[in-house]
């Protein structure tokens, strides 16, 4: 598809609140018509060298919190902490290569956060003490495996066709609130909510002298990313993250 049946299929609402393109300086103009800008086809996208930079570092730096929190929640189950640092980091690269050099798309993977945790601690538990954690890796590889076959054929845009829509969106937004609430938590995030015997959840008292200075450091910059977002600065989300 062209940039220009992209941008003939976007309605005329959002295309009103488009952003200007940026304009290309020295560097863009450099890299326009390049052997590396035909074969991405950044130009033909309607972008530009330096936009795809920007875009690539804040998509890092958005997901970077994956490569510890991933292997965070895997070593529960009995893992070597250090090994699942190397496995996230290396899936990860080499499934945002393929991404990249074959299927030409400007996306970034890394592993799932939503079936890693049900893997950990629903399904394994505890040092393996639900079910023996080698033989559910085993499982996992083989589940990779079909996935690999179901994608190959093309079975799986064919299989989610029949999945309602809304079906789709509950579940993005349940992922999202899980990562929001691992994020609020003292082990992997600014230490906003703690555990609590009767209703489970409870909110850290704020004015305890003895609390971790993280969290309104965390609240801050949340507020700072939000302002800039609104105000439509370009790297709002990397700037706040820095």
């Amino acid at each position: 598809m062209s940039a220009k049946d992209v941008e003939a299929s976007v309605p005329e609402k959002m295309v009103k609140g488009m952003k200007a393109k940026r304009k290309d300086n020295a560097v863009d103009l450099k890299f326009k018509g390049s052997k590396m800008d035909k074969y991405f086809k950044v130009t033909e996208r309607g972008s530009n060298f330096t936009t795809e930079i920007l875009a690539g570092l804040t998509t890092w730096l958005t997901a970077a919190y994956i490569f510890a929190v991933n292997p965070n929640i895997l070593s529960v189950t009995g893992l070597n902490f250090e090994g699942l640092v190397f496995a996230t980091a290396m899936s990860s690269c080499i499934a945002t290569l393929i991404m990249a050099l074959w299927a030409n798309l400007p996306f970034g993977l890394w592993p799932g956060m939503g079936m890693n945790a049900y893997f950990a601690y629903t399904v394994v538990g505890f040092k393996g003490k639900s079910q023996p954690v080698k033989i559910v890796m085993f499982a996992v590889m083989i589940e990779g495996l079909v996935f690999i076959i179901m994608s190959l054929v093309d079975l799986r845009r064919q299989i989610i066709k029949y999945f309602p829509t809304w079906l789709m969106k509950a579940s993005m937004a349940g992922i999202g609130l899980f990562l929001a609430h691992i994020g609020m938590q003292a082990g992997n995030g600014i230490d906003l909510i703690k555990d609590h015997p009767a209703i489970l959840v409870d909110v850290v008292n704020l004015f305890d002298a003895e609390h971790h200075g993280r969290t309104i450091l965390g609240f801050c910059f949340f507020l700072i990313m939000s302002l800039l977002v609104l105000l439509r600065v370009r790297g709002a989300v990397m700037i706040a993250i820095l």
